[in-house]
C-alpha cells in the first residue's frame, strides 16, 4: 500500500526508532506502518482485526 507521513517528525521516528514518544508507542507505530507497507491492498488491512475497521455509512467526496 502507498502511504505518506503527515510530518517530518513521524518520518524520523519511523526511520530511527527514537523520538519524544514513549518507546512502547514508537514500537507500536513502527509495527502498524510496517503492516500498512506490506499490505497488497485494503483487504489485507481489513483482515487485521486489531485495526478495528468499520464499514462507512454514507459517502462524501471531499475532493470534488
Amino acid at each position: 500500500m502507498k502511504f505518506c507521513f503527515e510530518t517530518k517528525e513521524l518520518v524520523d521516528v519511523y526511520r530511527s526508532g527514537t523520538g519524544k514518544y514513549p518507546k512502547e508507542i514508537i514500537i507500536t507505530f513502527i509495527k502498524k506502518v510496517n503492516s500498512i507497507d506490506s499490505a497488497r491492498d485494503e483487504r489485507d488491512l481489513r483482515n487485521l482485526k486489531s485495526n478495528h475497521f468499520e464499514k462507512l455509512k454514507g459517502y462524501q467526496n471531499l475532493y470534488s
